[in-house]
């Protein structure tokens, strides 16, 4: 039948889990790290990005960002943040 999908085409929503592997002083560090992590084909989520701007008032430094990774990508993700903190600055 023209128009009409097969059965099969509509998959389950797949949720994946995720861990910290990083909190981060403020947003722009977090976004760095998030940069590193991804750039090694890592899929990053930054957990508290989004009430960075609800915070109103409060300094950015006292914003903590969680940067977070599939569980299966931790250790890898862990050895990304071991380097990041080895930088000098």
């Amino acid at each position: 039948m023209r128009g009409s999908a097969p059965d099969d085409v509509h998959e389950e929503p797949r949720f994946t889990e995720y861990e910290t592997i990083f909190v981060a002083s403020d947003p722009v560090q977090a976004h760095v790290v998030r940069g590193l992590v991804e750039a090694e084909g890592i899929v990053v989520y930054l957990k508290g990005e989004a009430l960075s701007s609800a915070l109103g008032e409060l300094p950015v430094t006292v914003q903590q960002v969680e940067v977070q990774v599939p569980v299966e990508s931790t250790l890898r993700g862990r050895e990304i943040v071991r380097r990041f903190e080895k930088l000098p600055g």
